[in-house]
C-alpha cells in the first residue's frame, strides 16, 4: 500500500513537472506568435508600399535595376558590392571548372584564371569581413 502511494505521488510530481514545461512552451509560442504577427504587419506594409510605387511608375520608363536598389550608407554599399563580387567570382570559378571538365580550356589556363580570381576573391572577402565588423554585423 505504501509503495502504491509513493508511486502515485511520483506520478503526480512528474505530471506537475510536465505541466510546468508545457506552460513554458505555450508562453514561448505565444511570444513567438506576437513577434510573427508584428513581422507580418511590417511585411504587408512594405508590400503595399512597393505595390503603390510600382503602380505609380510608368511602364515605358527604362529603369536600371542597379539604380533602384541602393544601400543607405557608403559602408553598406561597400558591403553589398563586396558580397556581389564574391558571389560573381564563385560563379566564374564554377563555370571555369565546367569548361575544364568539358575540355574547352586547358589545365594551365584554368589554374591561371582560378589563381587570379582567388586572389581577388580573398581581397573582397577580407574587405567584407572588415565592413561587417565596422557595421557591427555578425561576421
Amino acid at each position: 500500500m505504501h509503495a502504491e502511494l509513493a508511486s502515485i505521488r511520483q506520478t503526480h510530481a512528474d505530471l506537475r513537472a510536465g505541466q510546468q514545461k508545457l506552460k513554458v512552451i505555450l508562453d514561448d509560442l505565444a511570444q513567438e506568435q506576437k513577434r510573427m504577427k508584428g513581422a507580418l504587419i511590417v511585411y504587408q506594409e512594405k508590400k503595399a508600399e512597393i505595390s503603390s510605387l510600382l503602380s505609380t511608375s510608368s511602364p515605358e520608363k527604362n529603369v536600371e535595376i542597379d539604380q533602384v536598389i541602393d544601400a543607405c550608407t557608403p559602408l553598406h554599399k561597400q558591403l553589398l558590392c563586396c558580397y556581389v563580387y564574391d558571389c560573381a567570382i564563385d560563379d566564374a570559378i564554377y563555370f571555369l571548372g565546367q569548361a575544364l571538365s568539358r575540355g574547352r580550356i586547358s589545365l594551365t589556363n584554368y589554374l591561371k584564371e582560378v589563381r587570379q580570381l582567388s586572389r581577388r576573391q580573398f581581397i573582397y572577402r577580407v574587405t567584407l569581413q572588415k565592413c561587417r565588423i565596422k557595421a557591427k554585423m555578425p561576421v
